[in-house]
């Protein structure tokens, strides 16, 4: 995650938002946020001591046609090949007794709705079940399950979409994970809150970052399989570092963080489904 004023050529830029990266602004309070390919827009009247449409930076210009650009670049996320690929393989190569499972849960959970803080409320028997597979089982599981459902486009006759049980199997799971692998108070059944701003969560079997300061939010996503020792490991690094209050030495100190733990993701690359090559330019 650059700022705008890390930039040497407009070209230098634009690269680096094609890969997928991230840009914030110190000035303006707000950032862009380009993860997955979704591009949030900033509205032009934010924008402080942006006059006549052009502002300078570094030496080079960035004018209006530049910024729509980064506003209108389109990137498409080609699910179909993904879920051939990947889910289609992985959710056919999942053993009787996590089908079993998906059967369990599909019968009690058919008319039950999400709860009030975005998770499973757990039946009686539900924990009971789930304590029996190891964490490495849940991750995988609650990974190939969800996305199994979220990019399935075509009829295998296996009906996991069918109300939304996709989703719910994978958000128990996550739970369960939640609570084997995140010491302290859980919030909203998968997500700790590490210090102010910083948050870690499961969502479909991997292990997150959520930060937040003053002018920028956002997330590492995929770390790892979610285990108590890299929980730690991340931890460590989260708590390690000073957190100083000026907004522009915090997102100097996040850009440390989001670094830090960076290397930690790439030491366990393999561990999760890495989607990126299944981006394209529209």
């Amino acid at each position: 995650m650059k700022n705008f004023t890390n930039f040497k050529s407009w070209e230098e830029m634009l690269n680096y938002v094609a890969e997928g990266n991230d840009i914030y602004y110190h000035k303006i309070k707000k950032r862009k946020n380009l993860l997955n390919g979704k591009i949030k827009k900033i509205k032009n009247d934010k924008i402080q001591k942006f006059k006549n449409d052009k502002l300078g930076l570094n030496g080079f210009t960035i004018d209006q046609s530049h910024l729509n650009q980064l506003y209108y670049r389109k990137f498409n996320f080609n699910y179909e090949r993904a879920w051939d690929e990947l889910a289609l393989p992985a959710y056919k190569a999942l053993p009787e007794k996590a089908l079993s499972m998906i059967n369990s849960i599909r019968e009690q959970y058919s008319e039950i709705c999400q709860a009030s803080d975005l998770g499973m409320d757990e039946l009686p028997g539900i924990r009971e079940m789930l304590n029996a597979y190891s964490l490495e089982e849940l991750s995988s599981w609650s990974q190939t399950v969800y996305y199994f459902g979220h990019w399935g486009y075509k009829d295998e006759g296996i009906n996991i979409q069918i109300n939304g049980t996709y989703w719910k199997v994978s958000k128990l799971l996550d739970q369960e994970i939640a609570r084997r692998v995140f010491e302290g108070e859980i919030v909203r059944k998968n997500r700790i809150k590490v210090r102010n701003g910083l948050f870690l969560w499961i969502d479909n079997g991997t292990l997150n970052l959520a930060y937040e300061s003053e002018s920028a939010f956002g997330n590492v996503f995929g770390i790892g399989v979610p285990t108590k020792e890299l929980v730690n490991e991340v931890c460590e690094v989260l708590t390690d570092k000073p957190r100083k209050k000026i907004r522009r030495l915090e997102d100097e100190w996040i850009d440390s963080v989001c670094k830090a733990v960076n290397e930690i993701k790439n030491k366990h690359c393999g561990e999760v489904w890495d989607t990126s090559s299944y981006m394209e330019d529209c």
